[in-house]
């Protein structure tokens, strides 16, 4: 038996060493033969710091708890560390050698004599194995060293190097698909074999290294041998130039590109474009190797985002609802990243482009709680060797809820060259949280959807936001618009120049009776909506100039206006329109009351007790619209007249003569039939010929009939 061998001694500085053949057997039974190994040497080990906090300065052999634990060598208790005191990490120290998690033998004491394994030095304890250190603290050697150290122990086994990966040179950053440029750390997760027990298979290596090649298999870069665990690093603050992030107590990732004792890389800022072979090296301590060859690209950096996406729609569909965007058009185009919030302060992610690919432009959630508002933004990432994120999209919302209140948002702001030069807005989901907060369903859409969906038909309830854009809505919009008065809300410093800039918005307007105004400076102060007073928010943006608004007094009235009479504000039938957008009339606190009046004003004829809250007008719609096969069809007549109301194919020709005779004033319904109709849209007109007044007043109400 060969318990312990001391080959030779020499002088170092005044002090003896012990050379690297020193051997010896193992601290437990059986002396002679090899025990399992847990854990090698100057493994990473998590810490007080985190989980990259320190090098393993022993190795760690498995012995059930209650094992005894014996010297290796005839010497000297020089420090006993108690339970009481460091509790799992006791210890016994005899001369360089070190027993930690162990439990010291009862009544032994500093200063006693042991006999190399006939001296039991104490138990181990509950984690079931001796770390063992060879070295005094701060010199640690490697106790598996070849031709020294624990003997026996024999190790046929191969290390393996599991993975090459590549990052931005100090980060956690990794370069997609292997494509990289400038500083580059080589990043490897490698472990040993040591031997068949439970944990032999998990273990850190010995040395390390890589070079790389080009296709012609010349050396390009190293070869280069960063980590040979011989002795303890002479600090552990090494251990962040050694272990990447994502290692922990058993998982190793070692950085083969940087020095033991400080940052490195490899940089490919000058070579040729092209691809490149890297190769990682490992061994363990009897010279067992494993390699591993990962091909790499050099290419050209690229910092260019991908512009931002355009969502299209966020809509209930079935018991959920789906989103659309506008695809973009980039070549390198990896995919979205999908982002949502509760409440637009926290945003999360769950689905990003490895499933928002390039090739996807809609997402369909099948189901989504009732009466839950959610806020949506999209980014788009291209393929570049480091992923580019594109600005946000604008920021849109939706709340399912009662399908007898349905609110459209329709966003048809895109200035960034005014008042708002960002590249992206919240404003339409501002006003979605302002809806929510009244318990009012509500969907969103862009008006570019109107362009590219014709078949998209906007029910009762619509609100169309522009901010301060001038442009003309889309033709489909407008017509739609033009078709179905009743339950519209417009917005919009500009609007109103807009619709006069095109034909078709020119025409709607007169059929409103509305009519553009001179532009004016924005008031402080705005009155109207009932005796109201508002203070105009200016926190968000100024505006220089806003609209003012004309409407024939016969058909509509002012609802707001500043002191000197400019109208900002019109009503008409269950139309509304305001120049001010609702962050700069309600301010940050809205009041939800009135917001409840023009919410129940955009969808119904609102009566309070003896008394209109609107002024009393010629009306007229049909509710369910769409609708299969019956839709009730109801009309309002503030004064006695005659009524026609009939209905016509898309065409124009009429299909059916559903009412005409004189009646008096007040609301009547009627149920119209359409079994022998054929699916499609149809126009509802309705013909009012007030009592004596000589003047005719008509509606259009667009119509969808499904089987």
């Amino acid at each position: 038996m060969n318990r312990f061998k001391l080959t030779s001694i020499f002088i170092i500085a005044g002090s003896f060493q012990l050379i690297w053949a020193d051997s010896y057997n193992w601290p437990c039974e059986p002396f002679d033969e090899q025990h399992w190994i847990n854990g090698t040497f100057c493994e990473n080990r998590e810490g007080t710091s985190g989980s990259i906090d320190h090098f393993h300065d022993g190795v760690d052999m498995h012995l059930s708890a209650g094992g005894q634990v014996y010297s290796v060598i005839n010497g000297t208790v020089t420090s006993i560390g108690w339970p009481s005191d460091y509790g799992i990490n006791s210890w016994v120290r005899v001369g360089r050698y070190a027993y930690v998690h162990v439990n010291p033998a009862s009544g032994l004491s500093v200063g006693n004599q042991v006999t190399a394994f006939e001296t039991v030095l104490g138990t181990t304890n509950s984690w079931n194995h001796i770390h063992f250190k060879d070295g005094y603290p701060g010199s640690e050697i490697n106790a598996l060293r070849d031709g020294g150290g624990l003997d026996p122990f024999e190790d046929p086994y191969e290390p393996e190097v599991m993975n090459i990966r590549f990052f931005k040179d100090g980060t956690t950053n990794q370069f997609t698909d292997n494509r990289v440029f400038g500083l580059v750390d080589i990043v490897s997760r490698s472990a040993d074999l040591t031997d068949m027990g439970p944990y032999g298979g998990n273990n850190g290596i010995y040395k390390i290294g890589f070079d790389i090649v080009d296709q012609n298999d010349s050396i390009v870069a190293g070869p280069r041998f960063p980590y040979l665990f011989d002795e303890i690093p002479a600090t552990d603050s090494y251990v962040h130039n050694v272990f990447h992030q994502g290692s922990n107590t058993s998982v190793y990732h070692y950085i083969v590109s940087n020095h033991l004792t400080h940052n490195g890389s490899v940089n490919v800022t000058d070579w040729e474009q092209g691809f490149y072979n890297a190769r990682v090296f490992c061994w363990d301590t009897r010279d067992n190797i494993d390699t591993l060859t990962v091909e790499f690209e050099v290419t050209e950096q690229d910092n260019e985002a991908p512009a931002a996406p355009t969502l299209l729609s966020v809509l209930s569909e079935g018991e959920g609802f789906s989103i659309r965007w506008l695809p973009n058009t980039e070549e390198d185009l990896a995919g979205y990243r999908l982002y949502f919030s509760y409440d637009m302060e926290t945003w999360t992610s769950n689905h990003d482009e490895s499933v928002l690919t390039d090739t996807t432009s809609e997402f369909i959630a099948p189901s989504f709680s009732q009466d839950l508002v959610i806020y949506f933004k999209l980014t788009a990432v291209d393929n570049a060797p480091f992923p580019n994120e594109s600005e946000q999209s604008d920021i849109y919302g939706l709340r399912l809820g009662d399908s007898n209140l349905p609110l459209v948002i329709v966003d048809a702001f895109d200035g960034t060259d005014g008042v708002w030069t960002e590249s992206s807005h919240p404003f339409v989901a501002l006003l979605g949280q302002r809806l929510d907060r009244i318990g009012f369903p509500f969907e969103t859409v862009n008006d570019d959807l109107f362009e590219l969906d014709t078949t998209y038909f906007l029910h009762e309830g619509k609100i169309i936001y522009t901010l301060d854009d001038a442009d003309p809505l889309p033709s489909s919009l407008t017509q739609q618009l033009r078709d179905f008065f009743n339950g519209t809300w417009l917005i919009g410093s500009r609007l109103l120049e807009g619709f006069s800039s095109d034909s078709l918005g020119q025409l709607y307007l007169e059929e409103l009776s509305l009519s553009a105004g001179p532009s004016t400076a924005t008031p402080d102060e705005m009155t109207g909506f009932w005796g109201q007073t508002f203070q105009i928010d200016t926190s968000w943006y100024v505006l220089d100039s806003i609209n003012t608004a004309e409407i024939d007094p016969f058909i509509g009235s002012t609802i707001l206006e500043d002191s000197e009479g400019h109208s900002f504000g019109v009503q008409a039938y269950q139309f509304l329109y305001t120049t001010p957008p609702p962050e700069m009339l309600f301010g940050p606190e809205p009041d939800d009351e009135l917001m409840v009046e023009i919410t129940q004003w955009l969808l119904e004829d609102l009566q309070v007790s003896e008394e209109p809250s609107l002024p009393n007008h010629f009306s007229i719609d049909a509710y369910p619209n769409p609708f299969n096969s019956s839709t009730t069809i109801r009309f309002n007549l503030p004064t006695n007249g005659k009524i026609r109301v009939t209905a016509h194919d898309i065409l124009g020709r009429e299909v059916d003569e559903l009412v005409n005779s004189k009646v008096e004033s007040g609301e009547y319904k009627f149920n119209w039939n359409g079994d022998e109709a054929a699916s499609g849209v149809y126009l509802l007109k309705g013909e009012f010929n007030p009592l004596g007044s000589g003047e005719t007043f008509q509606l259009t109400r667009k119509l969808l009939l499904l089987k």
